[in-house]
């Protein structure tokens, strides 16, 4: 342990001692990246320009290896620029300039001294004019105590150039650190190789804040002693929130406070008008006109760590599943084998039917032979083969093997493929038919609802989902007819139910218990019905409307036309590079993304919790955490209906008629058959006389 403490002294020791950085004024030019555009800005029209200024001007004028543009900056003051006088929006993003994409932009900044007003108004003026270079180098005549303010407008790294001596040509750099409590440092000379190194040490002297305060809307106190980052539950300790676990992660690396831990003591909180980072902004239209807009741009929008929430919709329905009977013994095969098959039968019956014709030469004996063969078909497709002798004996030897051919095919459909599906089909439980596509719900005009709310300062709480439609309503053009029929009469249709918590609507759906919409009117949900809500919602109502009833559930995988974009917003502050680092390690490691998902959990487990026993909790817990969709029940143990035997009795009655049939075609002949035809159409004509004569009788009697 005293190793390690005479160790950490001696690094301090070297790191005090260690040789202030200085370079020529010949080489400076090695601490601008190449393919730079050198901004030179400064007082030119001064009469007593000092020598130390008029040297470093010469050689940044007079150098090949960069871009130059010059900026008059009369009496040090940017108000009196022409340039940037003018700019009454951001030039850079709506006229882009003479930079190239790959380009450095670098600000060479000669001023006497720092007057801490006058540079913040410079810095805020470069920002709203669209200016925020990568580098800035403040060539200073002075050096003083330097107060800069922390919360400029820009995410420039500030270096600060001094020539102390007028016989040397070295120049001490120096490195401006926002929270360090003596804002100028002088660098080392191991950090002043080239731009690299530089902006190396900068990053290492400004990305300790001292316990800055980085104030964001997650500012609440964390207890250890209650809370965890790292499972949903640990003991006692249960899962916190994903924006005190970020902010508490980040305020450790980067050495800043936002969440307050018992026990600790940190300095006052300095109050201001927006937070620094802005975890829960939704970006809409207002987001863009009001922080986002070139003019007065005060975050940036990171790349990571941010979520996109899409409305999915999904179609719910109570209804009673059904067997379909008679209907499904036409199931195990599709339509197209059912034609293909019926189509194969009826031309190999054809043929063997042409075979005896061109035998005999006899057109009884094709027909003959087409009902045998007919007949074959059927038998086989029963599993009966004992007719396939006597259909090779009509047909010739040659066709032996067709025959054979037939009769395995035969087999296939009929007892593989048909018989093994149909027992399954006739007892098989079949949900209601319905679309789940935004259009076709439209159109069925289905009850559609939706609980995902947003709150806004003048409407209080509303439907997102309504202020979205309106949007999209609004800008859309006569061109889109069709999507604009669909939003129009979605708009129209949605009924929004104002709620905190989408399971218990939920809950109180599957209980059939009636709910309160928006429009103050309080009744059940339909037996069939459409939710259309941001994803955490709509896995919120649906876990609700699955705990009592057993609806049926279809989630609809078309494309979402609705989302949400919910980024998070850092302010262009000097700290900005630390914290997007820091946001795109959470992001690579995963850790973002989990804490989402704990936080999602927990908060659906505190509900169920709060509104439900003990064993729907579990049941819910087990749910979403083994993504169990639904109760395991044996097939034995469900009862079938009677419902299941409507048609029985109509198909017992067409096999018994086509069985009485076949049995008086195969036991009396045609003859007999005629005859019997001829003395029921004489009984007919008798019975028919008969009642003439009765009617002619009653006609007289009654005249």
């Amino acid at each position: 342990m005293l190793l390690k403490i005479y160790f950490a002294i001696f690094l301090q020791t070297i790191s005090v001692t260690s040789k202030p950085g200085q370079v020529n004024i010949s080489h400076i030019d090695r601490l601008f990246p190449h393919q730079s555009v050198l901004n030179i800005m400064g007082d030119f029209n001064t009469s007593h320009p000092k020598l130390f200024d008029y040297k470093l001007f010469k050689f940044l004028q007079q150098n090949l290896k960069f871009s130059k543009v010059l900026h008059p900056l009369p009496n040090n003051d940017i108000e009196h620029s022409l340039q940037y006088q003018n700019c009454s929006h951001n030039q850079y993003t709506d006229n882009p300039k003479y930079y190239l994409h790959y380009a450095t932009k670098i600000f060479v900044i000669f001023l006497p001294k720092i007057e801490p007003q006058m540079f913040y108004d410079l810095q805020n003026k470069l920002n709203y004019c669209g200016e925020n270079p990568t580098y800035m180098f403040l060539i200073l005549s002075t050096i003083q105590k330097i107060d800069i303010h922390a919360w400029a407008g820009q995410t420039t790294s500030l270096f600060v150039m001094h020539h102390p001596s007028i016989i040397s040509d070295l120049v001490h750099i120096y490195v401006i650190c926002h929270t360090c409590p003596v804002q100028l440092v002088e660098v080392p000379a191991e950090s002043v190789d080239d731009i690299n190194a530089l902006y190396a040490y900068w990053k290492r002297e400004n990305s300790n804040l001292h316990h800055y305060h980085i104030q964001a809307y997650a500012s609440v106190s964390f207890d250890p002693n209650k809370f965890t980052c790292r499972a949903i539950k640990r003991g006692n300790r249960a899962f916190s929130h994903v924006l005190t676990c970020a902010q508490l992660t980040l305020g450790d690396k980067y050495n800043y406070t936002d969440v307050k831990i018992p026990g600790r003591q940190y300095p006052p909180d300095e109050p201001r008008a927006y937070p620094d980072i802005l975890y829960n902004m939704a970006v809409t239209k207002q987001t863009f006109e009001g922080i986002l807009h070139p003019v007065r741009t005060l975050y940036s929008w990171l790349p990571n760590c941010g979520t996109i929430y899409q409305f999915k919709l999904a179609v719910v329905t109570f209804e009673k599943l059904k067997v379909d009977g008679v209907q499904g013994i036409t199931l195990p095969l599709d339509v197209y084998t059912w034609a293909a098959s019926g189509i194969s039968f009826i031309l190999i019956s054809i043929l063997l039917g042409g075979i005896g014709y061109k035998k005999s030469g006899v057109v009884r004996d094709c027909v003959s032979n087409f009902t045998q063969c007919a007949y074959w078909i059927f038998c086989c497709l029963c599993g009966q083969y004992h007719g396939t002798p006597a259909i090779l004996s009509v047909t010739a030897l040659s066709c032996a093997v067709f025959v054979i051919f037939w009769v395995v095919m035969f087999f296939l459909v009929g007892t593989v493929f048909y018989q093994g599906a149909i027992f399954s089909s006739l007892i098989a439980m079949q949900p209601p038919s319905f679309s789940s596509d935004l259009e076709s719900v439209v159109d069925s005009e289905i009850q559609i609802i939706t609980t995902t709310y947003r709150y806004t300062n003048h409407h209080g709480y509303g439907s997102m989902l309504r202020d979205l439609l309106r949007d999209e309503i609004s800008i859309m053009t006569k061109s889109d007819t069709g999507l604009l029929r669909i939003l129009s009469k979605l708009n129209k249709s949605v009924e929004f139910i104002p709620t905190h918590s989408s399971f218990t609507v939920g809950l109180n759906i599957s209980e059939s218990w009636r709910v309160q919409f928006d429009s103050g009117e309080v009744k059940k949900a339909a037996d069939t019905f459409a939710v259309l809500n941001l994803e955490g919602d709509l896995a919120e109502i649906l876990a609700g409307i699955g705990l009592k009833g057993d609806p049926h559930i279809v989630t609809s995988l078309e494309e979402p036309i609705f989302f949400l974009q919910n980024p998070i917003l850092v302010k262009r502050w000097f700290f900005y590079p630390f914290i997007s680092h820091g946001f795109g390690q959470l992001a690579q490691s995963g850790l973002y993304d989990f804490w989402i998902e704990l936080t999602s959990f927990s908060e659906l487990m505190n509900t169920v919790r709060k509104y439900t026993t003990d064993e729907l909790y579990r049941k819910v817990v087990i749910t979403r955490l083994y993504k169990v969709r639904k109760e395991i029940v044996f097939e034995e143990e469900k009862s079938v209906s009677v419902s299941a035997l409507d048609s029985v009795p109509p198909l017992v009655g067409v096999l018994f008629g086509a069985g009485l049939l076949i049995f008086l075609g195969e036991s009396i002949k045609w003859q007999g058959l005629r005859y019997l035809f001829l003395k029921w159409r004489q009984y007919a004509a008798e019975v028919a006389g008969c009642f003439r004569q009765i009617h002619g009788l009653l006609n007289e009697t009654l005249g």
